[in-house]
């Protein structure tokens, strides 16, 4: 494709799957080395080892269950309230689950993700601009992902049922269809656009849009985000974060996509 960022995730890819197999070789030799030192103690033959090691191997591992489980609910509570404060500090109200009916709304503009659920709900605006926050889990592209997106409802969306994804181009570009050609222009080389209706799709992605996104990525904040229009609004989806600069870093940029619609 000609960009920089493109081939730099391919040696980054390439030097992840180099590594797990240094760690993969590495680790053999360690466990091998130990196991010729350790195997040769008596204590592995005695007959009290022999009786115990089978309960003492069960309660270790139920051991660490317990422990994982009580590690996770730690974190999950924790991080719940870390998102309800900064809510509350913000003015916004929130619900930890969707008791408004939001998943059908986000699931009428999320067309091809799967298992689409959402949670950690922050009603940001109501009234001309309908703004929301939230986290959600999908599958997409055969793998299970976490990200914090941002919906936006407006009269300006009419889009007339049409779907339109805009991606940032990666290498894993090759396993995605319905791409539409934006022709040569830096916008289509830093960023790929997918709809079933590719016609009214370039009206979508007006030039206004594709400044607001080209503007976006020049931003010293590195928070990639890809952006679904569809029926009534629109949703900025990024990978799962807390960070308040990176939340309100979504919720502006929702706002200037929908200023840029005509």
């Amino acid at each position: 494709m000609g960009d920089f960022k493109y081939w730099t995730s391919l040696w980054v890819v390439g030097l992840i799957i180099f590594l797990f197999y240094l760690i993969l070789v590495f680790g053999q030799a360690i466990l091998a080395f130990l196991h010729d030192r350790i195997s040769v103690f008596e204590i592995w033959n005695s007959s009290v080892w022999l009786k115990i090691k089978v309960p003492l191997i069960i309660l270790c591992i139920i051991g660490f269950l317990i422990a994982l489980m009580a590690y996770i609910h730690y974190e999950r509570r924790n991080e719940l309230q870390a998102v309800r404060e900064y809510a509350q500090d913000q003015g916004w109200s929130f619900s930890k689950n969707d008791t408004t009916g939001l998943k059908t709304k986000v699931t009428k503009i999320f067309w091809d993700l799967k298992d689409f659920d959402l949670y950690y709900i922050r009603t940001v605006e109501t009234g001309k601009l309908n703004l929301y926050l939230f986290d959600c889990s999908y599958f997409d592209a055969d793998a299970y992902s976490y990200g914090t997106a941002c919906l936006i409802e407006s009269d300006r969306f009419h889009s007339g049922g049409v779907s339109v994804d805009i991606v940032r181009r990666d290498w894993t570009e090759v396993m995605l269809s319905d791409k539409v050609d934006m022709g040569e222009s830096i916008f289509a080389r830093k960023f790929l656009v997918l709809s079933k209706d590719p016609v009214p799709a370039k009206e979508i992605v007006n030039y206004s849009i594709q400044a607001v996104m080209l503007s976006h990525l020049e931003k010293p904040l590195i928070n990639l985000v890809s952006v679904y229009i569809g029926p009534g609004g629109a949703v900025v989806l990024t990978g799962s974060t807390l960070e308040h600069e990176r939340l309100q870093d979504l919720i502006d940029l929702a706002r200037r996509i929908e200023a840029a619609v005509e």
